[in-house]
């Protein structure tokens, strides 16, 4: 009883499994072009993100300087110039 039933689903999974492979083989024929322009797209999505990201990277700003240096500077003069 058991050797039928092994026998009769490794049958049915070998039906199958031909079935899908056939669709399959149906599906790239007939829509070659469309598959390889998603494939292509795919592709090219993660790298302009990547691009995009990398190229619109700001660094952040330095620290400001302290309100009271720039109200009350303590040099007069450009290093270098005579007063």
């Amino acid at each position: 009883m058991a050797r039928t039933i092994i026998l009769s689903a490794v049958a049915l999974a070998a039906a199958s499994f031909a079935l899908e492979w056939l669709e399959y083989e149906y599906f790239t024929k007939a829509c070659s072009v469309e598959i390889y322009g998603v494939l292509i797209a795919l592709g090219f999505a993660p790298l302009s993100l990547w691009v995009g990201r990398r190229l619109t990277l700001q660094n952040p700003p330095g620290p400001l300087p302290c309100a009271t240096s720039i109200a009350h500077p303590s040099i007069t003069f450009r290093k270098g110039e005579k007063s």
